[in-house]
């Protein structure tokens, strides 16, 4: 599995957001981690007028990486 497939999540959310995603979602929302809506939040303060899709891959990953050193939540997050 390349970055490009690689989604974010916490270590305490049971469910594989690959194979149980309506599972996962629903764990993360009810835990009030809402991790795709932080994650669009901190990717769309990067994104101007991406040109390609090795940009856009680019600002993906570096999004995530922002999110697992910064950690403002406090959430132990690991992407899978």
């Amino acid at each position: 599995m390349d970055d490009t497939d690689k989604m974010l999540t916490t270590s305490d959310n049971p469910y594989d957001p690959h194979e149980q995603y309506e599972q996962w979602l629903y764990f993360d929302t009810q835990q009030g981690y809402n991790t795709q809506s932080y994650v669009a939040r901190v990717y769309s303060s990067k994104l101007s007028d991406p040109t390609s899709n090795e940009l856009i891959d680019s600002l993906m990953k570096e999004t995530f990486d922002e999110i697992i050193k910064t950690n403002p939540l406090g959430l132990e997050y690991q992407l899978v």
